[in-house]
Parts: structure tokens; sequence; C-alpha cells
């Protein structure tokens, strides 16, 4: 079963005991380099990357109508190799 927290950025960055301006930044530097178009990678942790997405056909639920999406970029998280160490030692 998973559980679900809303820790706010300045709960984390209390937990990290690192300025909530600090942890601001950071954010803003990877949304700002993958919005580039770079990849942002943390050893170990994962990496921020933009990926396309490529046009697509979709249906409307409400009308039943297929219309077309357009091709567009978004963004992916690859996770490291200790995030998903840590990951995996969850007991299920």
């Amino acid at each position: 079963m998973t559980q679900k927290t809303k820790r706010t950025k300045a709960d984390v960055a209390a937990a990290l005991s690192v300025p909530t301006t600090t942890l601001n930044a950071l954010l803003d530097y990877i949304m700002a380099e993958v919005a580039a178009g770079n990849e942002v990678q943390f050893k170990g942790f994962g990496t921020f990357k933009p990926i396309l997405s490529p046009a697509r056909d979709v249906r409307v639920p409400s009308t039943g109508e297929t219309v077309r999406a357009e091709a567009k970029y978004r963004p992916k998280f690859d996770a490291g190799t200790s995030f998903k160490a840590a990951v995996a030692e969850l007991a299920p």
C-alpha cells in the first residue's frame, strides 16, 4: 500500500537543513535547464531530461470526438541506481 505525503518545499528544505531559497534556486535551475533542452543529472539520484512525445490521435471523453494532439516536449525523470536501491528495500 502506498502512502502519499503532502510536503511543501519548505518542509523539504527544513528536513535537509537548507534555506527554502536554496531549494527554490535548485528547482528553478532544473526547470530552466530541462526547458532549454538539457539534461540535469545527480549521480545516484537520477536524471531530469526533456523527451519528445510524438503527435497522436486522442479521444475527447465528453464528445467522443477524435482530435489530433500535436507533438510536444515533456519532462522526464529517470531514477538513479541509489534511488532505485532505496525504494527496492521497502517491505511488500
